[in-house]
């Protein structure tokens, strides 16, 4: 999808819906859709925030009968918003992750002597 229309890469959509189709002249028509989107986060959770509206219209021309040039316009500022709180969101659960990961590691190195992960037994 992303090399299609990379303004929707990484996000899901919900819902569709057709608000308007205005005919400009014979051979253009605008398209007004309302999408409501997200963002996901590594666990497949919906990342907070990122939830909303996104309005998009899109000029289609048409010759023959066949669609021969396609438009978006789009609230960039608002995906771009969403994309920076999924980041945000992606860094804060890589740190969270790797703390836990460091601590397990101090509380192994803390455990009763280990030899190739084992505890060591002399005997």
């Amino acid at each position: 999808m992303s090399a299609l229309g990379p303004i929707w890469q990484d996000l899901s959509v919900t819902k569709a819906e057709v608000r308007s189709v205005e005919p400009r002249g014979e051979t253009v028509a605008v398209v007004r859709t309302m999408y409501t989107v997200h963002m996901r986060n590594w666990a497949g959770q919906v990342v907070e925030g990122t939830e909303g509206d996104v309005e998009v219209g899109v000029s289609v021309r048409f010759r023959r009968g066949k669609i021969v040039q396609w438009y978006q316009e789009f609230q960039k500022h608002l995906l771009d918003e969403k994309r920076q709180l999924a980041l945000a969101a992606q860094a804060a659960e890589a740190a969270t992750i790797e703390a836990a990961e460091e601590e397990d590691e101090d509380e192994e190195n803390l455990s009763p002597l280990r030899l190739h992960g084992k505890p060591y037994n002399p005997t």
